[in-house]
């Protein structure tokens, strides 16, 4: 059976009105959350969006409400290089520096590229294409950290560390930064520090960041986990 690697992400897009309603249950003025749900089709090339959105249940109980996944307008998008994962974000609360707003990057690890594209701010659909940049190593993962860097798990046993601007991304100094062997997973934590799963050590790779991005490991790292992290 041939199996399709699917990544998703989730991030919330859009706030509208429910509008007047003369149902006490639901009352005017009801809010409709939405959050764009993104899954990289690996094995088709593409990348489906949904729009993931809080509906509110008119029946006389307030607060009652579902979830529903309807595909956006256009969903699936074509890709150029199969996606293996995805980052990105957009209307996110004030931030200094400010948030790279509706942008998702796309590592295709087979291909050794990270592409950027400009995602609808309403909808959470795919734009454009922005450019599609050659990787130095093979991008397993990737996430935007801290002061908007994007921190990249490359298989060869490191983590890259990017600057973005104007489309373009610029890896700053002392990158890439060594991991343990075949990094699979990234994530940020609460405090900023970066943390790398190792399926091929059995570790996890801990950092703290700066403020230009710069990875120094923790103490104790790596951290012994069971065979084969992952995410």
């Amino acid at each position: 059976m041939k199996l399709t690697l699917v990544a998703v992400i989730l991030l919330a897009f859009f706030f509208s009105g429910c509008g007047n309603n003369s149902n006490p249950g639901c009352g005017g003025g009801d809010l409709v959350v939405g959050q764009a749900v993104y899954v990289a089709n690996t094995g088709s090339n593409s990348i489906s969006v949904f729009d993931n959105a809080e509906i509110p249940i008119c029946t006389g109980a307030p607060g009652s409400s579902y979830f529903t996944l309807a595909p956006v307008s256009g969903s699936p998008y074509s890709v150029n290089a199969p996606p293996t994962a995805l980052a990105g974000e957009w209307l996110s609360p004030a931030t200094s520096p400010p948030a790279i707003d509706n942008t998702l990057f796309v590592a295709s690890a087979s291909a050794k590229t990270i592409a950027i594209y400009n995602v609808d701010s309403n909808t959470g659909a795919l734009k454009n294409l922005v450019t599609t940049l050659s990787a130095q190593y093979i991008p397993e993962a990737l996430i935007i950290g801290a002061n908007n860097v994007i921190y990249v798990a490359d298989a060869e046993g490191y983590v890259s560390a990017y600057t973005y601007s104007n489309g373009a991304l610029t890896e700053i100094p002392g990158s890439p930064f060594p991991a343990g062997t075949d990094p699979v997973a990234i994530a940020q934590g609460s405090t900023g520090d970066i943390y790398v799963a190792n399926a091929g050590s059995n570790n996890i790779s801990g950092y703290s960041a700066d403020v230009t991005g710069v990875l120094t490991p923790l103490p104790g790292s790596p951290y012994p986990t069971g065979t084969s992290p992952s995410v």
